[in-house]
Formats: structure tokens, C-alpha cells, sequence
């Protein structure tokens, strides 16, 4: 009886601390500019990267840049960037861009909630017939190029952790290739890449880290 007394007692006291803890930790306001980054915790599982970090501004805009690529397409991703997509293997080998977003949020000057973005880059592509298909003699293996692309969206950033760093968001954008969209060869299979890119089922997924403390 008096080990369940003593274990009652002890977590009382921790949540007590917790809730004092948590009620000393003023709310995320800002009155001036701060830092936040984030990668997509996808692209890790495709042997590739996603990064993007932002400089947010005390009212409504955030200005990033961003780097990903280096991985190969999944199926799906490639249909939807390539014409006969379904017969190539292609690997995105890097993207470097800018990204601006408007943020819906201004009570706290917070990232958090709705935002609306818009992006443009630069971006390498190298394409290859797909795995276990006969070498047709004479033919190309193996064709590498680059092109410029913009893209707007909207999306939604979510914190766990009110007062804490730690974000989690999802967006949805549409992508044009601004060059480049020409018909190419590989193994005697013609593709092309697509001049815009409409947003999938499956939002593009973020996890991050909002820095710099309240300002009160």
C-alpha cells in the first residue's frame, strides 16, 4: 500500500512541475525576423535529400532556399514528370531553387497554420532504359540534361509542441519545367519531360524546426 502511495505522490509531482513548467513558457510572439529549416522525411528513405531553410519575416513572409534530389523516381513520380515515363529509370539528381511563402498566420507572427508559396530553381536530370530491358545496338544508354522550373502551392504547417520548435507540415503544389521539354531518346524509347506538373493525391511532407525564443 505504501509503494502505491509513494508512486502516487511521484507522479503528482512530476505533473505539477510539468504544468508549472509549461505555464512559465511565454507564447511564441515575435517582433522580429527568425530562422526555421526543414527536410522531407521521404527522401531519406529513397537514398536522396530534401532541405529548405527560411529567414521569416515579423509579418506574414518567409523567404528560403532549397536543395533536394539525388535519388532515383519511383514509378509513379516518374509517369508523372516524363512522358512513357513507365519504361525509364530516371534519377533526379539535384534541384536548387528559392521559395516564397505568404503566411495566413499574423496573431503571433508564428509559421504555423496556412500559407501560400511560390518557387522557381534549377534542377539535373539523368534518364536510363529501365532495368533488364535488351540494349538495342546504335541506341543511346544514358541521357543527362537540365532545365528551370517555377511552381506555386499552398500548405499547412502544424506544431505538436505549441511553444516548442518542432513543425510538421504538408503541401500541395503545381510545377512548370520551363526549358528542356524537347523529345529525347534512350534505348529507342522517346520520352519527353513534361511542361507542367499537376500536385499528386499524396502531399509533399515536411518535418522541422522553428529557432529563437519568444520575444515578450
Amino acid at each position: 500500500m505504501k509503494k502505491f502511495l509513494m508512486l502516487g505522490c511521484l507522479l503528482g509531482t512530476l505533473a505539477s512541475l510539468a504544468q508549472a513548467q509549461q505555464a512559465e513558457r511565454k507564447p511564441f510572439v515575435r517582433d522580429r525576423g527568425y530562422f526555421s529549416a526543414n527536410i522531407n522525411p521521404a527522401y531519406p528513405f529513397l537514398c536522396g535529400f530534401g532541405a529548405k531553410w527560411f529567414y521569416n519575416l515579423p509579418q506574414r513572409w518567409s523567404f528560403g532556399v532549397v536543395a533536394e534530389g539525388a535519388f532515383q523516381l519511383p514509378g509513379f513520380a516518374a509517369e508523372q514528370f516524363f512522358t512513357n515515363g513507365e519504361n525509364l529509370r530516371v534519377r533526379w539528381d539535384y534541384a536548387l531553387g528559392t521559395e516564397v511563402r505568404y503566411r495566413f498566420n499574423r496573431r503571433d507572427n508564428d509559421i504555423r497554420g496556412f500559407y501560400l508559396m511560390a518557387g522557381a530553381g534549377y534542377e539535373g536530370w539523368t534518364v536510363r532504359p529501365r532495368e533488364g530491358e535488351a540494349v538495342l545496338p546504335g541506341t543511346s544508354q544514358s541521357v543527362s540534361f537540365t532545365n528551370w522550373y517555377a511552381s506555386v502551392g499552398a500548405g499547412f504547417n502544424w506544431l505538436p509542441l505549441r511553444n516548442r520548435g518542432l513543425w510538421i507540415g504538408i503541401a500541395y503544389q503545381t510545377i512548370w519545367l520551363l526549358n528542356n521539354t524537347d523529345s529525347r531518346s534512350v534505348n529507342g524509347t522517346m520520352f519527353n519531360l513534361r511542361p507542367w506538373v499537376s500536385p499528386g493525391l499524396a502531399p509533399t511532407l515536411s518535418v522541422g524546426w522553428r529557432f529563437g525564443r519568444s520575444s515578450q
